[in-house]
């Protein structure tokens, strides 16, 4: 009986995953069409200077290092306190 509850949970849940296909209006290109910029690789450090209040000013570290993943594509990885951050997606000639 624990078999067949078995076999059965797991039928349902690949019937359940195999119905929600990735779907994207923006793919990702098969062929390079612009080369990585290799001088963006590295690590990049700044401090950001906010005021805080009408006398004293916030400084926080923030360092963004950029790796190549592939031909076509970047990691990123930032860290530090960024509030001014905000979700940004552009896409241009796709």
């Amino acid at each position: 009986m624990n078999k067949t509850l078995q076999l059965l949970l797991l039928f349902t849940v690949t019937l359940f995953l195999w119905g929600c296909p990735y779907d994207s209006p923006y793919g990702i290109d098969s062929v390079e069409k612009q080369d990585i910029d290799e001088n963006l690789i590295g690590s990049w450090a700044i401090i950001m200077t906010k005021p805080s209040d009408d006398i004293h000013v916030k400084e926080d570290p923030v360092k963004i290092i950029f790796s190549k993943n592939t031909g076509l594509e970047y990691n990123i990885a930032i860290t530090g306190n960024i509030d001014e951050l905000r979700p940004y997606h552009m896409v241009t000639n796709d």
